[in-house]
């Protein structure tokens, strides 16, 4: 029976972690979390994007700027 207990235990926080790094601690749970999101500045706002929006978001403008980088050298050597 213990083992059974541990390995709920087990799966119920692996469940609870990907869904805060999937989700972010404003959204997981309907919000539940949020009070334990980190502390911002005065005058600050709150990004309510989730993690894994964000890390796309960077990753394809630094494709794009990468692209735009070789554009310019293809075009330089055409000169």
């Amino acid at each position: 029976m213990g083992k059974v207990f541990v390995i709920l235990l087990i799966v119920f926080a692996v469940w609870i972690g990907l869904s805060i790094f999937t989700e972010g601690t404003d959204r997981a749970f309907g919000g539940l979390l949020s009070r334990f999101a980190p502390a911002l500045a005065e005058g600050q706002a709150r990004d309510t994007r989730a993690p894994l929006e964000r890390v796309r978001e960077r990753a394809e403008a630094a494709r794009d700027q990468q692209l735009d980088r070789i554009e310019r050298q293809l075009s330089r050597g055409r000169e």
